[in-house]
């Protein structure tokens, strides 16, 4: 966990207005893993897997001739007519799976063609006129088949076959049935031979327009045994050159197996370090320098404790010949103490790490063993079996990258993916049509074949739910308009709760009554930090960090589900960068964010790169070299659906200059769309109008959103908050971030220790400070903007009001009334007023002796005054008359 709320307190000391400080389901889950089992999908098997088999004519075999993943593959010989193929029977598979549509493939090689390329055929076949169903189809001449996909093939290249596949339940109906997937036509040559590889079968699956949807890939890293054929197995019944390393005797023996029928023996054990060895430098020499996962199985028939521990090693012929060795020794273990019970088959893990350097010789002794076990003067007995050898990463998060590519028509998304552990990378998708989408994956390692090359379908319906944000589709900002608009253009009112320490609030207790109560009060914008989060990222991203981001996962998925969207800081507080910035090259900074985007882009979010990083953090950085520019622009560069992008604003530039349009250091930037503002309207006086009105003048169309102001019973009262709102909106920021204490930073003791007095007619006291989230969570305020303050304006056309700010053009005020006020022209005018009086005074600019609907609305309790009607005066002008009280109040003027 990040311990930055010391540096972050000693900053909020700077300012006096406002603190510095400023801390910062379920969608349909699906998994694109292969349904086909094991060797019958890899063939890195000795012999024909169970299911395959050649009914037409010629032999099948696995051949380590040719080998598309792996070092096997399936080879047909005796070809001499184009119907004769492999065949797979994948109905016991589809009926397992269930009625649906499923995206089939599988690498073809033929060696020989009459002519290059030459077209070929995938497809299902039935096996009689029982099997014609939606599918398979009565082709004549006693061919049943169907799921036709052509594919030129050319001579001694990899060609992938495949096709979508749509079965229906009444498909399925039968216990058992004939799906025979092969090929043919592809024409035939005098000894010609057909190798198969990779056969993959993966759900096409369905999705709701809008709505996130989970793809997960297995690295062939993790399915690929090295150690091939039977050296590791032993079923051929020979050593295949393992060896006895010390003493005792080798041999193949079937007394006992971990698989299969045989395993390798060691007879007259009676040392710890006796063992069966194998020399594994050639297959790792073929497969280069690398991390590699290596296991095998281990039996013992005698021990004099038990259990007893052995460990994994490889022994070189001298001292100190390979990086991995002991320092001074010949050996390198390649795991720890492994305990090892009597009479039982027991796994032993190793990992070896191995160089570029350590492979420089064309042979070398990598001789593989156990060791530290024991032996008897019985003597003992020692077994091995089912030996693997598999490549992995090293370090996942930077060895590897992936993207998927989603198309439908003429719209592509390529998504950044994600690792998640082990050999687990994820992709997560939300589809803009309706519609088949089909993806494809491309990985860095090209040779990873359970990475590389993957392709599917994704089909999107219409979303049929309740919620704003998946009927309309993600927040944007189009370039004529000051306000965020859903995707099909309707207006978007922002209206946020403020949650900087979102990862450290109980799941279950507090973060998740909290997002529904915010939605049944009418919030539409969850504001997040990651503050508290508990991964370290100073030292890489490793998979101690994967549980924090699982939980962000959760978080994340829960707040989409809820309809808001979620406004979201990346990565962590702002000072990391500044506290740890040796840490965080520009390179490394742009992959930490790319993985933020491959996990958060996929959901109703908008950025804001890091809490009040704009301009400078307070003089830690420099405007022209903020690191947090390399975030903001590696979000423009990962992001397929270019979500909206700001960077919180800092409340003083350098402690003493307010930060404007003119100092931001990052409204240059190509992608900022938005002003994450930070100020705190004047609660006893008029409101400050110049700061406002700097980002309607100066800044654009961009959206001003008063994304952080003062914290209800921190910084101010429920007044205060409730006028910040309004305040606002009135002034032409179509947005409003409320926060309320123990809330905006949970369980803090942050500036509790005495009152504050905010202006002149607020006090918040120590014993207001000291309210927990369960009592802060019913503030009036939250009701009041979430619930009042929007159901006001989303009931007018508030996106056409233009703030008047001080203009006597639209308002002569009267003495002592504090105010804002908002036109349509002067066909509506919305007026807020909160001076402790009941003074208002005269709108002007009205239309010359029209009528006017008049009537108040009150901001405390939602309920509107009666209606009446009013007329200006020849001069366009209308005395509003005194406030009911000396509250504050809101006037809507409309003309008839």
């Amino acid at each position: 966990m990040k311990k930055v709320l010391v540096l972050i307190l000693a900053l909020a000391m700077l300012c006096t207005v406002l603190p510095a400080i400023t801390f910062p389901v379920v969608v349909q889950a699906a998994t694109a893993d292969n349904l086909v089992p094991g060797t019958a999908s890899t063939f890195e098997s000795t012999s024909v897997p169970t299911g395959w088999s050649a009914p037409f004519g010629g032999t099948l075999s696995t051949s380590t001739t040719v080998a598309h993943g792996g070092a096997e593959s399936l080879l047909l010989t005796g070809r001499t007519q184009t119907w004769y193929t492999p065949a797979y029977n994948i109905y016991s598979i589809l009926k397992t799976a269930g009625a649906g549509t499923y995206d089939i493939s599988v690498w073809v090689y033929v060696d020989t063609l009459t002519t290059s390329p030459s077209n070929g055929r995938l497809l299902v076949r039935g096996a009689d006129v029982n099997d014609v169903n939606s599918f398979i189809t009565d082709q004549g001449g006693g061919n049943y088949f169907g799921a036709l996909a052509t594919v030129s093939t050319p001579v001694g290249t990899w060609t992938k076959y495949s096709v979508r596949l749509t079965v229906l339940s009444t498909d399925l109906t039968r216990a058992s049935g004939t799906f025979n997937l092969c090929i043919d036509s592809l024409p035939i040559a005098a000894n010609q031979l057909l190798y198969f590889d990779d056969l993959q079968i993966r759900p096409s699956y369905t999705v709701e327009k809008w709505r996130s949807q989970e793809l997960s890939f297995n690295s062939s890293y993790a399915t690929t045994n090295y150690l091939t054929g039977t050296i590791g197995t032993f079923e051929d019944g020979t050593l295949n050159g393992w060896t006895a390393f010390g003493g005792g005797t080798a041999s193949v023996s079937s007394t006992q197996a971990h698989s299969g029928t045989y395993s390798v023996k060691l007879a007259g054990r009676t040392q710890s370090w006796y063992s069966p060895q194998y020399n594994i430098y050639s297959i790792i020499k073929a497969q280069g320098a690398g991390t590699y996962n290596i296991s095998y199985w281990v039996y013992v028939d005698d021990l004099t404790t038990n259990p007893s521990n052995g460990c994994m090693l490889i022994r070189g012929a001298s001292v100190g010949e390979y990086s991995f060795f002991v320092s001074g020794q010949s050996y390198g273990y390649l795991s720890t103490n492994v305990s090892t019970a009597l009479n039982t088959w027991v796994q032993y893990n190793g990992k070896l790490v191995v160089t570029t350097t350590d492979l420089a010789n064309a042979s070398g002794d990598f001789n593989l063993m156990m060791d530290t076990l024991p032996g008897t003067a019985t003597p003992q007995n020692i077994y091995m079996d089912d030996v693997q050898i598999q490549k992995a990463y090293a370090d996942p998060f930077n060895d590897v990258t992936l993207d998927v590519t989603f198309v439908n028509g003429a719209t592509s998304l390529t998504m950044p993916a994600f690792w998640d552990g082990g050999n687990t990378w994820k992709v997560r998708f939300a589809p803009t049509l309706t519609g088949t989408w089909t993806y494809s994956t491309s990985c860095s390692n090209t040779a990873d074949t359970g990475l590389n090359n993957q392709i599917g379908t994704v089909n999107c319906t219409a979303y049929t739910g309740g919620l704003a944000i998946y009927q309309k589709g993600f927040v944007k900002v189009p370039a004529s308009t000051r306000y965020f608009t859903y995707d099909d253009g309707t207006p978007f009112f922002y209206i946020g709760d403020t949650h900087w320490t979102m990862a450290t609030e109980p799941y279950s207790t507090m973060f998740q009554p909290l997002v529904d109560l915010r939605v049944t009060q009418g919030f539409t914008v969850y504001q997040s930090e990651p503050i508290g989060v508990n991964y370290n990222l100073a030292d890489g991203l490793t998979s101690a960090d994967l549980a924090a981001f699982q939980d962000l996962d959760n978080r994340f998925q829960y707040i989409a589900n809820a309809g808001l969207v979620h406004a979201n800081a990346e990565l962590f507080f702002t000072s990391e960068l500044q506290n740890n910035g040796a840490s965080y090259s520009t390179a490394y900074l742009q992959k930490l964010t790319r993985y933020w985007v491959a996990r958060y882009a996929s959901y109703p979010v908008i950025w804001t790169t890091a809490q009040e990083c704009d301009n400078d953090f307070y003089a830690a950085f420099t405007p022209a070299t903020n690191p947090w520019k390399t975030v903001f622009n590696a979000l423009q560069t990962y992001d397929p659906y270019l979500h909206p992008k700001t960077a919180h604003q800092e409340y003083y530039n350098n402690g003493t200059t307010p930060v404007t349009t003119a100092n931001s250091a990052f409204s240059g930037l190509t992608g900022y769309n938005w002003w994450g503002v930070q100020w705190s309207p004047t609660k006893d006086g008029l409101p400050g109008f110049s700061v406002a009105q700097d980002y309607w003048n100066n800044g654009g169309t961009r959206p001003a959103i008063l994304y952080e102001s003062h914290y209800e019973n921190l910084w101010t009262n429920d007044f205060g908050a409730r006028l910040q709102g309004w305040v606002a909106y009135l002034n032409g920021m179509y947005g409003y971030g409320y926060g309320a204490q123990d809330i905006w930073d949970y369980n803090t003791t942050y500036d509790e220790n005495e009152d504050t007095v905010e202006n002149s007619i607020i006090t918040v006291t120590m014993a207001m400070k000291a309210d927990t989230w369960s009592t802060s969570k019913n503030y009036a305020a939250a009701t009041a903007v979430g619930t009042y303050m929007k159901s006001f304006f989303t009931a007018i056309n508030w996106w056409q009001l233009t703030p008047r700010f001080n203009s006597t053009s639209y308002f002569l005020p009267g003495s002592g009334c504090y105010y804002s006020v908002a036109s349509n022209s002067n066909t509506q005018y919305v007026f807020y007023f909160y001076n402790q009086t009941t003074t208002t005074g005269t709108a002007k600019g009205m239309v010359a002796n029209a009528q006017y609907y008049k009537q108040w609305y009150n901001p405390r309790t939602g309920a509107y005054g009666t209606q009446t009607t009013v007329t200006a005066n020849g001069s366009g002008q209308l005395t509003i008359g005194a406030k009911a009280d000396s509250n504050d109040w809101v006037l809507k003027l409309t003309k008839v």
